[in-house]
């Protein structure tokens, strides 16, 4: 692809080589190599235009038409992969959300049922419940960052390393 503006977007910035590896999940040596002018493919280009935060076409001072047309070629497919893992994350938190509430509900009631039966530990049987809330949370969140993220980057690779909060809808 042409040429490249990465080095000059990296220095406007005041960052190092590494520094812009460390921001964008590429290797220096990837990125000392698309500086001298060796080529890259669009998701290493994405990764350093989303550290950078310009445009992947931003990267180049100059762009043929065909390159022009790869690019965006790129961006719809990473949109709407984009779209997808977010739709996606928003179901699987609202479903995890719902069996924890419903879980800790079915809990509290089975506490009551307990406690109304004049069982010794009523205090520390409510501290418990009320103390799973938080790990339970925590426990959603470890499973999500464990598990769900991971299978989410590799079922939308275009989107790894990127806010899907932010993505268009």
């Amino acid at each position: 692809m042409n040429t490249t503006a990465v080095a000059d977007l990296r220095k406007r910035r005041g960052w190092t080589q590494e520094r812009l590896a460390s921001e964008s999940g590429v290797t220096t040596r990837t990125i000392q190599r698309i500086e001298a002018g060796s080529g890259a493919n669009l998701q290493t280009l994405s990764l350093l235009a989303g550290a950078l935060e310009v445009d992947v076409q931003d990267l180049f001072s100059t762009l043929d038409d065909a390159d022009k047309q790869r690019i965006a070629d790129f961006d719809r497919g990473r949109i709407g992969q984009m779209r997808a893992r977010s739709t996606w994350s928003s179901w699987y938190r609202k479903l995890a959300v719902f069996i924890f509430i419903l879980a800790m509900v079915l809990l509290g009631s089975r506490l009551t049922l307990t406690l109304s039966l004049d069982h010794p530990l009523p205090t520390a049987l409510t501290m418990l419940w009320v103390l799973l809330w938080p790990v339970g949370l925590a426990l959603l969140k470890t499973l999500r960052n464990t598990f769900v993220e991971p299978y989410l980057d590799k079922k939308y690779p275009l989107t790894t390393g990127t806010d899907v909060a932010q993505s268009p809808r």
